[in-house]
């Protein structure tokens, strides 16, 4: 397989030796790489194999030039979005599977000044919901493994949380995109590759990593709170985030300047801080090892 597996030891409520041994077993003899670093990638496409969430993917798609490598995904984050939208199962062994047996397929990537990203991002309350969850993950001791094994309901408990207070991350935005220019005052920004993030929320139904363009989702910060908890169940079932105070736009890139400084989270991690974010959709520009159709991996260039 001679692939470079990038194992997250902090990801899932599993120690990464023991999933440094169930890789080996798997592999059986073949050469591979097994780190916590990312690998240097020349100019033949390397197979890199990402053992964690869409936070050790983001840190993989950031960390190599996504031109140059094929990215397999072994799921054991909270989420494990990309791998939800590409049809890997999160069981271990299914999930090497289709490491063995799956197709590669082009997939579009968003960036954010730079930055780029495979699944959702924002910033308001969807990045505060990020960061929440993400300081309950990292807390010392005990706290933080029972927090992860709480898989994605960690992300329901944590928007709960923010709804508690959601004015206090709005913030007064001008949107670009062509020769639109709207200025509204945001509760949340939500940018979406595809339809699902967290595992069960839904922003835009219709965003796919296929289509070529950026699905944007705006919530006003004029909505009450009770009507964001409306949207937050339309959210949760998986319905369109629709009513008075959104809207969405598809587009291939956009410029978003704010009134005050706010972090852009994207896979849920933290990518970009300030009052201006430009954000582009890069067509086909990754290949990842898919269950969404069957054809050998050998025969994936």
């Amino acid at each position: 397989m001679n692939a470079w597996f990038v194992v997250n030891p902090h990801a899932g409520s599993v120690r990464s030796r023991d999933l440094t041994t169930a890789i080996r077993r798997q592999l059986s003899g073949r050469e591979a790489t097994i780190s916590g670093e990312l690998p240097e990638v020349g100019s033949a496409s390397r197979l890199v194999v990402a053992v964690g969430g869409d936070g050790t993917i983001n840190r993989v798609i950031n960390g190599c030039d996504p031109a140059r490598l094929r990215l397999g995904i072994l799921p054991r984050g909270s989420a494990n979005d990309l791998g939800a939208e590409l049809g890997i199962p999160s069981e271990f062994r299914k999930a090497w599977s289709v490491l063995e047996s799956g197709a590669t397929e082009a997939i579009d990537l968003l960036s954010v000044n730079g930055s780029r990203f495979a699944t959702c991002g924002g910033f308001g309350l969807a990045s505060a919901v990020a960061q929440r969850a993400n300081l309950w993950k990292a807390q010392p001791g005990w706290r933080g493994p029972a927090t992860r094994r709480l898989g994605p309901l960690v992300y329901v408990l944590a928007a709960l949380r923010e709804l508690e207070r959601p004015l206090e991350t709005a913030t007064l935005a001008t949107i670009r995109a062509g020769r639109l220019t709207r200025r509204v005052r945001l509760g949340a920004a939500l940018v979406s590759n595809q339809p699902r993030f967290g595992r069960w929320f839904v922003a835009s139904p219709e965003a796919s990593n296929r289509d070529g363009l950026i699905h944007f989702r705006g919530i006003a910060a004029t909505a009450s709170r009770a009507r964001l908890l409306r949207l937050f169940a339309q959210m949760l079932r998986g319905g369109a985030c629709e009513g008075p105070s959104t809207f969405e736009m598809r587009v291939r890139s956009l410029t978003i300047e704010t009134e005050t400084e706010v972090s852009f989270f994207g896979d849920g991690e933290r990518l970009a801080h300030g009052r201006r974010f430009r954000i582009e959709v890069l067509p086909r520009a990754l290949r990842v090892v898919t269950a969404r159709r069957a054809a050998p991996l050998a025969e994936a260039a």
